[in-house]
């Protein structure tokens, strides 16, 4: 037999048994407020914390660098470590930040039950990938020969936010959808 709970933050009569508690409600307000204040984690995620490593060719004098949005650290081959803040959105980088700001919204309408988990996830993966496909690949291409390894840098995407939005999936898991949604 199945009671109501006279908690204050049941907002409809379906049960949620995913909260651990015995509540007739579809959704609580500080579940409601959870994906929103993980979205905005997941914003100054994307912004502040290294998006590629960066590997130069043996004819670069630069050997490394770790990039973010906001800053960049440069490890030079005669061991000199340069870091500096900056604004890659007024370059090319920018485009490798829609498809991630697409993936951090598209969270948010997941925990909505607004989109498919098989939906974030794939482009959670074109989003982490896209430095491979778009960066990497057309940079050998164009100095394709015998040392294009050795004077082309290399990105290997570090996908943080990626794993923290798996890892939420994980610990707090969006809501079925049981029909589609209406437009």
């Amino acid at each position: 037999m199945e009671t109501k709970d006279t908690n204050p933050n049941c907002i409809d009569d379906t049960i949620n048994e995913s909260a651990g508690i015995m509540c007739i409600m579809g959704q609580t307000d500080s579940n409601d407020k959870l994906p929103t204040s993980f979205s905005t984690l997941l914003a100054a995620v994307l912004f502040f914390t290294p998006f590629s490593l960066n590997f130069a060719g043996s004819e670069n004098p630069l050997f490394l660098s770790i990039q973010s949005f906001t800053w960049i650290i440069k490890v030079f081959r005669d061991g000199t470590v340069e870091g500096s803040i900056v604004s890659y959105f007024l370059s090319m980088v920018v485009v490798f930040a829609i498809l991630k700001i697409m993936f951090i919204v598209e969270f948010h309408r997941l925990y909505k039950g607004e989109t498919t988990r098989r939906f974030v996830f794939g482009l959670g993966i074109f989003s982490e990938v896209q430095l491979i496909l778009f960066y990497n690949i057309p940079l050998i291409i164009m100095y394709w020969g015998p040392t294009s390894l050795f004077t082309t840098f290399i990105l290997i995407p570090l996908p943080i936010l990626f794993l923290l939005v798996i890892a939420m999936m994980r610990i707090n898991p969006p809501p079925q959808v049981t029909q589609p949604w209406e437009s």
